[in-house]
């Protein structure tokens, strides 16, 4: 049977855990029900929100048993506050594909792998699509289109 379609949004409460004894990684356990929920056991790309007060963007990582993690990243945990052993509540939204812009899926078509690059994670998707708008110039821009559809193009069936 076919999982169904992940939820757009769902939220959870959790402590922060340290996930590494000799360095400042901190994560969430993501609870199975949540993870279940999710419809997969790979990466999920998310926008979390942490105590209505703080946003960011990251994949909820497998670790096995059809459960996830969420990796709280330093910035989003000293904006929110928090620190580890506290109960945080946990809003996520799944990110389940990348806008395009125009001119970017303009040139996907023209090199006739638009299909390839949505068969991407949407990871690398935003990653390419950030890179391209984070050009000052049109030029740069451009060249870094051309540089996500030799990705594209370069990935395997």
């Amino acid at each position: 049977m076919k999982p169904s379609p992940a939820p757009r949004q769902l939220s959870f409460q959790a402590r922060v855990e340290r996930i590494s004894p000799t360095m400042e990684y901190f994560a969430f356990t993501v609870p199975l029900k949540t993870s279940q929920a999710l419809g997969t056991r790979g990466p999920v790309p998310v926008s979390a929100r942490l105590n209505d007060r703080v946003t960011f963007l990251v994949s909820l990582a497998p670790i096995g048993g059809g459960r996830h993690w969420l990796r709280l990243n330093a910035k989003a945990r000293l904006a929110a506050g928090i620190k580890e052993g506290d109960l945080v509540r946990v809003q996520i939204t799944v990110l389940d594909q990348a806008t395009l812009p125009a001119d970017l899926t303009d040139a996907l078509r023209a090199a006739g792998v638009l299909d390839k690059f949505k068969a991407m994670s949407v990871g690398t998707q935003n990653f390419l699509i950030k890179k391209m708008d984070a050009a000052a110039k049109p030029e740069t821009r451009a060249k870094r289109i051309n540089e996500a559809v030799d990705v594209a193009r370069q990935r395997k069936k």
